[in-house]
């Protein structure tokens, strides 16, 4: 089935009508560019994909991420523990993936924020109304694992004193409060396309509809936790195949770099779905 139609997804009916208003604004720079990932965390380097459920580190033990959590406030207000963060594991793929985002769009290495730049305050900082392409290549962690008000996230490099502005750990919230005008947010984290945590809460009540509602057009994120190698072919091939072939949308690029990785006989189980079916795309799909 999707060998024979481009299949895109939608949080709500009501976004497509949001969607479609945006659209009819003046977009971002053509081919202008922001990557954030390799965060700086003490844990041992692993592939996305191979943290287990409720596990943060390569070590072979079991961490809940309810511990990344302490409650700083009564139980009201849940705050980041920063050590445990600290102790998530590094993911050196993810660099290697954004360079070859940036390589293909021709951007270089200035339209990128790594290691130790790759923090919440400088994503906040970056001029993210005037960029047509953002990509984060993180941990996602997912809502429902934690207890009380905790959110979905995107996870950054931690910063040595928590402030408002920069606890290391980028909440559904906050994304929704950021102003957006991208054509394109690649979300290249495990679990991205996952709910709010509420009882009863769609799929895409989370991250994907914190982005819609800063200004995102489309979106490609993930229903479960994705493959390094895998995610680096996909999300990169993506972009090169709409370069190559300006007249096809979005979701034609993806459905093409899909059946690239599908179709990979020299690739051990690149062809099984747990490989590349965790990918989705979600917004209008007709740009």
């Amino acid at each position: 089935m999707a060998d024979r139609f481009t299949l895109i997804q939608l949080p709500t009916l009501q976004s497509l009508a949001l969607l479609r208003r945006q659209q009819k604004l003046e977009r971002a720079t053509p081919l202008s560019f922001a990557g954030f990932g390799n965060p700086v965390l003490g844990g041992a380097a692993m592939e996305r994909g191979a943290r287990k459920r409720g596990g943060a580190d390569g070590s072979g033990r079991t961490q809940s991420i309810a511990a990344l959590f302490s409650d700083g406030d009564g139980g009201r207000s849940p705050t980041i523990n920063l050590e445990q963060l600290r102790a998530m594991s590094s993911l050196p793929g993810t660099e290697r993936e954004l360079k070859a985002m940036a390589k293909a769009l021709g951007t270089g290495a200035k339209s990128i924020w790594l290691g130790d730049d790759a923090t919440e305050t400088n994503f906040k900082d970056a001029h993210l109304d005037q960029t047509a392409i953002i990509a984060l290549a993180t941990h996602g962690l997912v809502a429902g694992e934690i207890d009380g008000a905790a959110e979905p996230g995107l996870v950054f490099t931690p910063p040595s004193v928590r402030s408002g502005m920069d606890d290391g750990y980028l909440t559904a919230s906050e994304i929704a409060s950021l102003r957006l005008n991208a054509d394109w947010v690649i979300l290249s984290a495990c679990n991205t396309a996952a709910g709010d945590g509420s009882e009863g809460a769609s799929g895409l009540s989370g991250l994907a509809r914190a982005f819609f509602f800063a200004g995102a057009e489309t979106l490609l994120a993930s229903h479960w936790p994705v493959r390094d190698d895998v995610a680096a072919e996909l999300t990169v091939r993506t972009i090169e195949l709409q370069r190559e072939q300006p007249q096809i949308t979005r979701a034609q690029a993806f459905q093409l770099a899909m059946r690239e990785v599908r179709m990979d006989v020299s690739k051990d189980g690149w062809a099984h779905p747990t490989a590349w079916a965790p990918f989705t795309l979600i917004g209008d799909g007709t740009q």
